[in-house]
């Protein structure tokens, strides 16, 4: 990583706060450089981009004469020029100050006034409204309004281009979720309501509004109301963090919710507006807002908190650091996360971005702590650098590992990849590590040192949730399966799995809520999270039958590809003769000439037939027929030869798995490099996650890897997984969180058996497991029928 950074002005804040003969004689020679005051910070920084996986980060820090310190960390994506403070970052919904701002000049202006009804200005505004009370303009402001979260048109699924009149009109057919005041509940579609007053009342478009009203008296430069105006090339990648495999590059349309969320905005720009509001309302090239107005809006509402625990004033939200008012606005919008953070009586403001969804934990972090340290120098202190956490110790990981439950709820402390988690605590999964402190929360999603382990329970946020006995789950409701699966498009997906015998939900990627079923189809979110009291409505179906969609209120998921079984496709003639050819040709190949070294002739005499470890050990060989994935068949005989040191390892887990009246089922070990170098050629590009590439070989080729599943001892029957064996999807992935809860526990427990004795799950397939040393054994390209094992 490269990273950029300029120093500020800090011997204003020393002449402020210091007696001048104390700067002279002890501060001054420690400025020689503001690089090197900065120097540990910027380290800090990046040390903790890192540790959470991001690697762009751009920061401005200001007061009431503007830029005092920023930072920039990373590449744009297509060139090598650095991220620094000029960098534009999608900033999600800080964009929603500038739609409150807009909004409360017009109250300056005596032409809105907040406690008169939206459709006083918005005549045909008219969503189904059961409750008797009246939508006021204050409400949609403090997200007390009672819509939705997400209008049916131009929403943040919504990938096609709405204009905001077709977005508001949308808005009719939904109906309240709660009585207007009654509860506070974030809603972008209310901040459309108010993008749309804005227009209406100026008789102007909404962009144009902002540009004219706010960036140009603000001297914003390079900033943007649609990503459509902006070279992405200028920009780093966005990130999106799906929760079961690697992160991937985020979409880059624009939201019909252009007021809630569109703008595309630098850090440099973002302090020219905490600056102004620093200053009491006053920019660089004229007044956006009088001074009481922003006292107004720095005033609680009400003592209402929202399903998040935030509280609000007139679009920002309150909290308090140190003791001191702090105002501020978090963005996330696709691939970015953008905190906004103002404390008014310290006269100092940040905005800080990061290339990364979900992000909100690690730039609200970085804000306050940017913040503080500057505070710090400030008044003469020593500045408190993070405590930056570690790996936890794998025994003390191993230990907390279990099921935990409090009176109303479960959450699970797994391994995932290389590192811990606890699940699912108020909708999310969020990584556990080891500090100073003791166990911490660190994820880009959240930051917390409230959490305490003792040996049978954890303590979370105040709640104790104890240690139980995770055991086998009961087979799901058969009604439920109907459900279960993927619905959306690729840029969103909405997963419905069940779990503890209860309907689940993940969307927007991470966040996973439990249904309550208030119809034969309908059921309702919880009362926390993205979407408290919203509905989710099935197509109708019977148990035979798969429902075709879900509808969230107004807007609808389409069921995706169905779960594949083992069937073969059916391969034409034509087909099957391309292949023919091309597996002659793979047959025929030569090993590549950097596998030399790694190639023994008498490597087979190490091999074992897994037939002769035990008379339980099923043996299903799929490519020795034409019942696999490509409907070819590629082996001469159904035979699985392992390396000896794995084969006795897999025998361990068999005997282990026998306790739960489970047995292994082998589809596949030792594979000539031939067949690796033929399923590379027949595999799609987009599938080739799925087969090792020829050129680097594969564990399959050293007799180091084996592909298996479980079977019921008693009845023969091969338990049902998540996902097909070999099917090409993320439902493969071994973290793939749909499914039913049997499910995933055959999955996890193969998963967790296997790891006990050296294997390793391939990151994208559950059933492969790589041996621990593979990598020390020789590389093959004999066919079966050549091998010649030792007596």
């Amino acid at each position: 990583m490269k990273r950029f950074m300029t120093g500020g002005f800090l011997s204003r804040y020393l002449t402020r706060y210091m007696l001048f003969t104390i700067f002279m004689v002890a501060v001054l020679p420690m400025m020689a450089k503001a690089e090197d005051i900065y120097s540990a910070l910027n380290d800090d920084i990046a040390r903790y981009a890192h540790s959470l996986g991001i690697d762009a980060v751009a920061i401005e820090v200001v007061d009431s004469q503007g830029s005092v310190w920023s930072y920039g960390l990373g590449e744009v994506h297509t060139s090598n020029k650095l991220v620094d403070r000029n960098t534009p970052f999608r900033v999600g919904s800080v964009t929603k100050l500038f739609t409150d701002i807009a909004l409360m000049q017009l109250v300056e202006k005596g032409v809105v006034d907040l406690a008169k009804p939206v459709n006083h200005y918005l005549p045909t505004f008219a969503p189904v409204n059961p409750y008797g009370v009246e939508i006021t303009v204050e409400m949609l402001l403090t997200h007390r309004s009672g819509l939705v979260r997400e209008p049916p048109i131009g929403n943040y699924f919504d990938s096609e281009e709405a204009s905001l009149d077709q977005v508001i009109a949308s808005i009719n057919r939904t109906t309240l979720v709660y009585a207007p005041g009654s509860k506070v509940q974030y809603s972008n579609a209310a901040l459309a309501v108010v993008g749309r007053i804005v227009e209406v009342m100026n008789n102007m478009p909404f962009d144009s509004v902002i540009q004219q009203q706010l960036m140009h008296p603000l001297n914003m430069q390079n900033s943007y109301m649609s990503i459509v105006d902006v070279d992405l090339s200028t920009m780093p990648k966005g990130y999106m963090r799906p929760y079961h495999t690697e992160r991937f590059p985020a979409p880059t349309f624009d939201l019909g919710i252009s007021p809630a969320g569109n703008m595309v905005s630098t850090m440099q720009d973002l302090g020219k507006l905490a600056t102004a509001l620093i200053n009491q309302g006053k920019a660089e090239k004229g007044r956006i807002l009088q001074a009481k107005t922003l006292t107004t809006m720095w005033t609680p509402v009400d003592e209402h908190a929202s399903a998040r625990d935030y509280v609000f004033g007139l679009g920002f939200i309150l909290s308090s650091i140190n003791g001191e008012l702090a105002v501020s606005h978090g963005g996330a919008v696709y691939g970015f996360a953008t905190q906004f953070l103002i404390l008014p009586g310290s006269e100092l403001g940040v905005a800080v971005s990061a290339n990364v969804d979900f992000g909100n934990g690690a730039v609200n972090r970085i804000a306050e702590h940017v913040l503080s340290y500057i505070l710090a120098l400030r008044q003469g202190k020593p500045s408190v650098l993070f405590q930056h956490s570690i790996e936890i110790n794998k025994e003390v990981a191993n230990s907390m590992v279990g099921t935990y439950a409090s009176k109303d709820s479960r959450i699970t402390v797994r391994k995932k990849n290389n590192d811990i988690y606890i699940e699912w605590l108020g909708g999310l999964s969020l990584r556990l590590m080891d500090s100073v402190d003791g166990i911490v929360i660190d994820d880009p999603v959240k930051f917390s040192t409230d959490v305490q382990f003792d040996n049978e329970s954890v303590t979370v946020f105040g709640t104790e949730f104890k240690r139980i006995i995770d055991t086998k789950p009961e087979t799901a409701n058969p009604g439920y399966t109907r459900f279960i699966g993927e619905y959306g498009d690729d840029h969103n997906l909405l997963y419905v799995l069940e779990k503890d015998n209860q309907l689940h939900v993940i969307i927007e990627w991470l966040a996973h809520y439990p249904l309550e079923q208030v119809g034969e189809n309908t059921f309702v979110f919880p009362e926390y999270g993205l979407y408290p009291g919203e509905q989710l409505t099935f197509s109708a179906a019977t148990t035979e039958q798969l429902s075709s969609f879900v509808d969230l209120g107004e807007i609808r998921f389409t069921r995706r590809l169905a779960q594949q079984t083992l069937t073969s496709p059916a391969l034409s003639s034509k087909k099957k003769d391309v292949y023919s050819t091309l597996f002659e040709t793979a047959k025929a190949s030569s090993l590549p000439k950097h596998f030399n070294t790694q190639v023994e002739g008498n490597a087979a005499l190490d091999l074992v037939n897994l037939a002769t470890l035990s008379d339980t050990i099923a043996i299903d060989i799929k490519y020795a027929t034409t019942d696999n994935v490509f409907g070819f068949q590629v082996y001469s005989s159904a035979n699985a030869y392992l390396h000896k040191d794995a084969a006795k390892a897999l025998l361990s887990v068999h005997k282990r798995l026998s306790k739960h009246g489970l047995g292994l089922i082998v589809f596949d070990a030792y594979r000539p490099w031939y067949v690796t170098q033929f399923f590379w050629a027949i595999t799609p590009e987009m599938q080739r996650k799925f087969v090792a590439n020829p050129e680097k070989g594969s564990p399959h080729n050293r007799a180091g890897a084996v592909d298996v599943s479980l079977y019921d001892l008693a009845t023969g029957e091969t338990v049902t997984m998540v996902s097909a064996y070999d099917e090409m999807t993320e439902r493969s992935y071994p973290y793939y969180p749909g499914g039913t809860s049997i499910q995933r526990w055959y999955r996890d427990l193969l998963i967790t058996e296997m790891a006990l004795a050296g294997f390793n799950v391939h990151k994208n397939e559950w059933w492969h497991f790589d041996y621990k040393q593979w990598e020390q054994f020789p590389l093959m390209n004999t066919s079966f029928e050549n091998l010649q094992l030792s007596e």
